[in-house]
């Protein structure tokens, strides 16, 4: 099952929807070394084994600064909020925590409208 997959299955409310997900602490990013290496060793097939593949031979996260390898860069639940109420915002989060991690997602991040 996709991370993907997983989102439709969170509860929806009025205030609160799971709508997506990130990376934590920021998306992986792929450079032309990567994607040459991928090209040439594995016809353009492009997956988290090759990229790591990749990374065996110095391909880096090509974020400034990243030192981090592909599976450091954790996925994390985009939370909408149609409120400010902190407390409402945390007692959501609160009642999605543990299946939250049970799926493999590093945790929430929620985003609002305002």
């Amino acid at each position: 099952m996709t991370h993907f997959d997983k989102i439709i299955s969170y509860p929806y409310t009025d205030q609160f929807a799971v709508v997506d997900i990130t990376f934590i602490p920021h998306p992986y990013v792929l450079t032309g070394k990567h994607i040459e290496y991928i090209s040439l060793w594995y016809s353009g097939h492009l997956c988290e084994a090759t990229i790591e593949s990749a990374e065996l031979l110095g391909c880096k996260c090509g974020y400034p600064g990243c030192t981090l390898k592909i599976d450091q860069h954790l996925p994390a639940l985009i939370v909408h909020c149609e409120t400010k109420d902190v407390d409402a915002i945390k007692a959501y989060c609160d009642s999605i925590s543990d299946k939250c991690n049970a799926d493999g997602f590093a945790g929430m991040v929620a985003v609002t409208d305002f």
